[in-house]
This record gives structure tokens, sequence and C-alpha cells, in this order.
């Protein structure tokens, strides 16, 4: 006897992975007309990933219009770039690989440290992280992203990305027993 239940998740993961294909095909589409030289695709490439981006930045800065001057030089990026694009590559890693890559340059001054008034809240303490480990906890359990995706979009290694999360993760837990 088939579990039916069994049988609705197989027929609902399939049509999520063919959402996820045809999402992927238009991208690439997009992506090739803004390639082209098409501001129209750049503005529709803009719809599509500013809240994603948007979600990205703010995680790891609180200033509402830094985040907001993120994402367009972001896509300013994408516009510059777009001639440079992987083939192999997914629209998506590559988008989160120019954001990085502009933020590290734009954050790399040290944040000013805060006075502790009161035993850090969560928030407060990933904000106590490195660039480096706010951004590989953002995109693993934010983002989503897989480990390669990760690897691709800060250029570095697995054990460079295993290296951060787990320092990121052993940080938090000392600042939680800190307070």
């Amino acid at each position: 006897m088939l579990d039916v239940h069994l049988l609705a998740r197989v027929a609902a993961m399939q049509s999520s992975a063919a959402a996820n294909r045809t999402a992927e095909t238009a991208e690439r589409l997009l992506i090739a007309d803004v390639s082209a030289g098409s501001r129209a695709a750049l503005a529709k490439l803009y719809v599509l990933y500013a809240a994603r981006l948007a979600a990205f930045f703010r995680h790891l800065t609180s200033n509402a219009d830094l985040v907001q001057e993120l994402i367009c030089d972001t896509m300013l990026n994408v516009w510059q770039e777009r001639a440079s694009i992987d083939p192999n590559i997914s629209v998506p890693v590559w988008v989160m690989s120019l954001a990085y890559k502009h933020t590290c340059r734009l954050l790399a001054a040290p944040a000013p440290s805060r006075p502790q008034k009161s035993p850090p809240r969560l928030h407060d303490a990933v904000l106590d992280l490195s660039f480096d480990e706010r951004t590989v906890l953002y995109l693993v359990y934010a983002g989503g992203h897989s480990r390669q995706d990760i690897c691709d979009i800060m250029s570095v290694s697995s054990r460079g990305v295993d290296t951060l999360l787990t320092s990121a993760r052993l940080r938090l837990r000392a600042l939680s027993h800190e307070s």
C-alpha cells in the first residue's frame, strides 16, 4: 500500500523543482538581455532582486539609507559587470557575489564598539561578529544558499566557509552564556 502523504510530498517536490527551473531559466534570459544592454531588463532584474538584496544588507547593517544605497550600487555593478558573467554560475549566486564584494569594500572599516548597558540580545550579538561571519550566517540560514554557492559568492574554500560558520556559532554561544 502506497503512502498517500509520501506521494503528495514527492509531487510537491517535483512541482517545486520545475518551478525553480522555470525561474532560473527566466533569470538567465533576463541577464542575457541585460548583457545585451537592455535597461528595461535591468529594471526587471532590480525588481526581482531588490527584496532579496535588502534582506541581505539589513542583516549586515541597520542603516536603512545604507541598505538602499547598497542595493543601487549592486545593481549598478550588475550593469557594469554584465559582460563578464560566467555562463556556468547561477544568476542569484552571481548577483549575491557582486553584492558581497561591494559590501566588503564599503564596510571594511571596523565598526565602533557599543557600550554595554544591558545583556546583549541575539541581534546585538550578531552585530558583534565579523563581517564575514555575519555574511556566512545570513547566506546559510536566511538565504538558504548551498555551501558551494557560498564559496562562489565569498570566493573562499569550503573549509573557509566551515571555519567562518563554526567561529560565528562559537562566538554567539559564548555571547549568549555571558548574558
